[in-house]
């Protein structure tokens, strides 16, 4: 049995994932990145068939790094992408969008502007003033309708957005202290970072969830097979009305077995084993 059927026929077992129109592909890296971005237009030009304007909340990183090529590459032209208004998920606090470091200067130079997005909402102006409190930019949002798509990575310890684990679910948005595993993991030294809460998150109509790299296997584990709760800030995502999770092999959790799933699943997953 291949890697990726085992995977699905296990993700079947899951009581969360058959009760919704939800999917999971494995594939490797580069076609995870050609079949996210093929989704993610799709789930566009669908939406923009019953309305005027589609609200898209995308994710900055390296996971993305690929998806938004293929993007640029293959679907400039497919859909009309100044009816897509995108707000940002997450950012460093303080941190001016002119600075090249920064996640709306990555997302306007890789995303935004080569397709031709006519509306950007960011957390901060060019010289780093906040542009609304985190409420007041999720009030923003939700006048729009809230979130018709989000598009998400997801951190080694399963943040989504800045949301960390935490002993307590924190639900709206805010600025949140980063976690040192996620310091670490992104390289910076910013204590504090501004981010949509879980709430607005997990109501999105359709969530695309894309994971790459071994160091995200218990991630996909925590989503797919997890007990969830506030340490495991990914499962929330569980209760959008339909979740697409893209993961290349090497996400794939190690321990997986039908036996594993047939009670309560412990907070992580055991010492590696073979998943075929």
């Amino acid at each position: 049995m291949s890697t990726a059927h085992h995977l699905s026929m296990l993700a079947s077992l899951a009581p969360w994932f058959h009760v919704k129109p939800h999917a999971l592909h494995v594939a490797g890296t580069l076609d995870v990145a050609r079949l996210a971005a093929a989704r993610l237009v799709t789930e566009l030009a669908a939406l923009l068939q019953q309305k005027q304007h589609v609200v898209l909340t995308p994710s900055v990183g390296r996971t993305m790094t690929p998806i938004f090529e293929v993007l640029r590459q293959d679907y400039r032209h497919t859909i009309e992408w100044q009816r897509v208004i995108c707000f940002q998920m997450d950012e460093y606090a303080g941190m001016p969008s002119s600075d090249p470091a920064s996640f709306a200067y990555s997302l306007r130079r890789d995303f935004i502007e080569p397709m031709g997005i006519a509306r950007f909402e960011h957390f901060y102006d060019g010289d780093g003033a906040c542009k609304a409190t985190p409420r007041e930019y999720e009030h923003k949002l939700r006048q729009l309708g809230g979130i018709d798509c989000a598009l998400h990575g997801v951190g080694r310890n399963s943040h989504i957005g800045f949301n960390e684990p935490r002993q307590s679910v924190r639900l709206s948005s805010g600025v949140v202290r980063l976690s040192p595993a996620t310091r670490a993991a992104n390289r910076v030294d910013f204590q504090y970072g501004a981010s949509l809460g879980l709430r607005v998150l997990r109501e999105a109509r359709s969530s695309i969830v894309v994971m790459l790299g071994e160091e995200k296997r218990d991630a996909c584990y925590q989503l797919l097979f997890g007990g969830g709760g506030p340490q495991v800030p990914v499962s929330e995502l569980r209760s959008c009305p339909q979740v697409s999770i893209f993961i290349d092999y090497a996400a794939v959790p190690c321990s997986l077995s039908d036996r594993d799933y047939q009670a309560t699943p412990p907070a992580r997953h055991a010492a590696p084993a073979s998943l075929v």
